[in-house]
C-alpha cells in the first residue's frame, strides 16, 4: 500500500482542525472497528484492517471540502456512525480516512406530522425524546438506538425494535427522502 500522503494530514486539520484529525493510537484503532468480530469469519478477514487516520467533521461544508481533498489525493474514504453494526461496515479494507459523522448530530426539524430531518450523525438516543416532545416517537430503532446514529441504522440496519408492529426500514413511510452527498471530484447533493 502507497504511503499515506503526509500534507493531507495538515489540509484536512486545516479544514476541521487538528483536534478532530485522529491519526494513530485506540482511537483510531477504535474508529477503523465496529462489531465485526461477533463472527468468526469476519473476525478473521477484517482484524488486521484500519484507516490511516480519521476525521471529524462538523459541517456538511467541511465534510464536502474533506471529500474533494481525499478524492484529489486519491485516498479512500469510509464514512462511519457509531460503529454499533456487525458486519464491517464501516471498516476501511484499503486504509484511508474513516469519515466520522457523529460531529454532524443536528436535528434540523421534527414536523407536526411526524417527519424528521436531521443531519446524519445525530443518535437516535437524541432523537427519541425529541420526537416524544412533540408527540411521535420512532417506529423502528435498533437495540442499540441510544448510541446507533441515524444514518448509520439507515445505512446498515434493517429493523429492530417495532418491526414487528411497523415493519422495517423498507417498510412504507419509513424513510420518506434521503439527501445524500456523493463521493466524487465535485461532491454533490442528491
Amino acid at each position: 500500500m502507497p504511503t499515506f500522503p503526509e500534507s493531507l494530514i495538515a489540509q484536512l486539520a486545516g479544514l476541521v482542525g487538528e483536534a478532530n484529525v485522529i491519526t494513530g493510537g485506540e482511537s483510531l484503532e477504535t474508529l477503523s472497528k465496529d462489531f465485526y468480530w461477533y463472527s468468526p469469519i469476519l473476525k478473521e478477514q477484517l482484524q488486521d484492517k484500519r484507516g490511516d487516520l480519521a476525521i471529524r467533521p462538523g459541517t456538511v461544508e467541511e465534510l464536502r471540502a474533506a471529500i474533494v481533498l481525499c478524492h484529489e489525493a486519491r485516498v479512500p474514504i469510509v464514512p462511519r456512525g457509531a460503529g454499533t453494526g456487525n458486519y464491517g461496515q464501516c471498516i476501511p479494507l484499503f486504509g484511508g480516512v474513516v469519515m466520522d459523522l457523529t460531529r454532524l448530530d443536528r436535528i434540523l426539524e421534527i414536523t407536526t406530522d411526524g417527519v424528521l430531518r436531521s443531519e446524519p450523525g445525530v443518535r437516535l438516543g437524541v432523537v427519541e425524546p425529541a420526537a416524544r416532545q412533540v408527540g411521535w416517537e420512532l417506529r423502528c430503532k435498533p437495540s442499540t438506538w441510544v448510541k446507533s446514529t441515524l444514518a448509520g441504522f439507515l445505512c446498515g440496519g434493517s429493523g429492530g425494535i417495532g418491526s414487528v408492529t411497523w415493519g422495517g426500514l423498507a417498510a412504507p413511510g419509513t424513510v420518506k427522502s434521503v439527501t445524500l452527498l456523493t463521493i466524487e471530484a465535485e461532491p454533490r447533493l442528491v
